[in-house]
């Protein structure tokens, strides 16, 4: 609302007065909502004059700022108060937009059960689901796919949105998105890659000495659905070759090694190349021949588990190259 003018265009000092003191209410409503003070929350709203979709500079409202920090609390009361659940900051994001970027599954859980859209874009056209899978929260991405939300969000004319959510180790997420029509054997425009070529390529580091079940338990759903393991993509590349020659800390490396091995990936697979081209084993070797104590172990470990299924013309390579 404007301030009245007197007859000389200048505005009452008690109009001034009073914008300053609402425009105060309305920052102390929003530094509440961010900090989780749902008790000042409800004490600033039940002031008079208190807009609870008043925007900051940035066009944030009071509900952007509590679903980013996660307090679920106070989105539920500004909710009650009646704050728009799809309105919009400068840059197009929603509160739910906010919410999924941050991994504020709660939040998200909230929003969508009070009917938030989770097919709102901002300006650069990017929803919840994207910004969710961008950034591995698989509790929301799988929140926001069970609450309608199109999983061709995700395409970008290159990956599928399977193989964004296998890049980003949304384990949940993927096993819905399989469940739901997601085809384990489509390959990426650009290279014939496959989500199986994108799980063994994308490389992950944990503690050591803990196993990366992410990735694991991904590959066993892959698998399931019929992703073909010994796929080849237009670099020559099987999963197994990409695996072998990733950058891992060793148990990890290993782990997704024999996994790929126990489901069918070919160990022999180049021993014979006209060319010369390494095999998996070999890049494994090569990849750790000055790594010592633990990582050494991992190989040695791998060499001894799979001796039996070296081929003859593998053993010679693996030993004079």
């Amino acid at each position: 609302m404007m301030p009245s003018r007197l007859s000389d265009g200048h505005v009452p000092l008690g109009d001034i007065a009073a914008l300053g003191a609402r425009s105060e209410r309305h920052e102390d409503l929003r530094n509440a909502a961010r900090d989780g003070n749902v008790m000042e929350v409800r004490r600033t709203l039940d002031q008079p004059s208190v807009d609870v979709d008043a925007v900051s500079l940035q066009g944030r409202t009071a509900l952007m700022l509590a679903a980013m920090r996660g307090n679920v609390d106070c989105v539920r009361e500004l909710l009650d108060r009646g704050a728009r659940l799809d309105a919009k900051c400068g840059l197009g994001w929603s509160a739910l937009i906010y919410a999924a970027m941050d991994g504020r599954d709660a939040c998200v859980q909230l929003l969508l059960e009070k009917h938030a859209k989770p097919g709102v874009r901002g300006n650069a056209g990017k929803t919840a689901l994207w910004v969710a899978a961008r950034y591995g929260h698989d509790a929301c991405v799988l929140l926001l796919l069970e609450h309608g939300a199109d999983q061709t969000e995700l395409e970008d004319g290159m990956h599928t949105p399977l193989m964004k959510l296998v890049r980003t180790s949304c384990e949940k997420s993927v096993c819905w998105a399989l469940k739901h029509g997601a085809d384990a054997k489509a390959t990426r425009s650009y290279d014939g890659a496959t989500a199986m070529h994108i799980l063994a390529s994308s490389s992950r580091f944990g503690p050591r000495g803990h196993r990366d079940w992410k990735t694991l338990n991904i590959l066993q759903l892959l698998v399931r659905f019929d992703s073909p393991i010994g796929a080849v993509d237009e670099c020559g590349n099987t999963a197994l070759d990409l695996v072998a020659k990733g950058e891992r800390s060793g148990g990890h490396q290993l782990d997704l090694l024999e996994l790929f091995l126990l489901n069918g990936a070919d160990i022999n697979r180049l021993a014979h190349d006209k060319n010369g081209r390494a095999t998996a084993i070999m890049e494994l070797m090569w990849s750790h021949e000055d790594g010592a104590g633990i990582e050494a172990a991992f190989v040695e470990s791998t060499l001894v588990l799979n001796g039996g299924k070296l081929s003859a013309q593998h053993i010679v390579r693996c030993l004079l190259e």
